[in-house]
Order: C-alpha cells, then structure tokens, then sequence
C-alpha cells in the first residue's frame, strides 16, 4: 500500500490502481468521498489490454492479459476482482471476461489515445517501438484539452 497520490488525508490508501477497501474511484469506505471519479493508470492499462484482447481472440482470459501485461496472474486476479466489483468487467463460469459498457468506454477512449499518440509521435520521426511505448507512457497522464489539442495540430499540419 501506498499513499494517495493526491494525498488528500492520511488515511487515504491505494494499492495496484485500487483503493485499499477495493473502490477504485472515488471514495474510501471510512472516511467518505476523497476525490473526483476517475479511474487510475494500472485499471486503465487492464481495461485497454482486455478490449485489445477480445478484439484479437474474440474472448479474453486472465492468462492473456497477465502474458500481455508482464504481470503475475495473482496481479491480473487481484485486478479483475476490483474492476468486477466497479461494474467495469464481468467474468462468467468459466473465467472469461467481458467488458461492461462503462468499461467499454474507458477501453476504448484509452485505446484511441495510444493509436492516435503512437502515430503522432510516428509522424514526428520516432521509431515505432519508442513511440509505441511513449504513447502508452502519455495516454495517461495528459488531459482531455491537450490530448485534443495535439489531434488539432496533427490534422492542421501532418
């Protein structure tokens, strides 16, 4: 467990994008709301590679996203047990995994992000591999507005 990265209030704690009583969003159990809904880097990462997942194969297992991820399948266990519990994903009998439409939707904008940056960054002269990896570096960490802003530049002027 770490601290809060907002660092909020002292007891605020998260652990693998999750926080620490199992709500990934916006709330801890004790001590109330402790910041605006959103949804943090490692469950984005899991929700994108599960859509890129089900896109490939057609269905998605935890194998596959913890061989995708580099991660262990405790990690990937962990993970799709507080993504279930949000209502983003939802595994039947035999441990496949779907997508609900809130997680859907997250998959798909943070999808979008990494093709658009990577052939951004493609077009600025980067190897494939660097901007591949860079893309996935940055779809997280900018915002809206800027992810919005370079779109404008790249259609202006690529």
């Amino acid at each position: 467990m770490v601290k809060c990265p907002k660092q909020l209030h002292a007891g605020c704690r998260f652990h693998q994008g999750f926080w620490a009583d199992g709500d990934a969003l916006n709330r801890d159990r004790k001590k109330g709301p402790v910041m605006a809904v959103q949804i943090l880097k490692a469950s984005e990462d899991y929700l994108e590679t599960m859509l890129m997942m089900q896109t490939k194969h057609g269905y998605v297992r935890s194998v596959d996203v913890a061989e995708h991820l580099g991660v262990t399948k405790p990690s990937v266990t962990y993970a799709t047990k507080r993504l279930r519990e949000n209502g983003y994903i939802t595994m039947d009998k035999d441990g496949l995994i779907t997508l609900t439409a809130s997680g859907m939707a997250i998959a798909e904008r943070m999808l979008d992000r990494h093709h658009t940056l990577t052939k951004f960054l493609i077009a600025l002269g980067i190897d494939a591999a660097t901007a591949e990896t860079d893309a996935c570096k940055i779809e997280h960490d900018i915002s809206q507005k800027t992810f919005d802003a370079i779109c404008a530049h790249a259609k202006a002027h690529l």
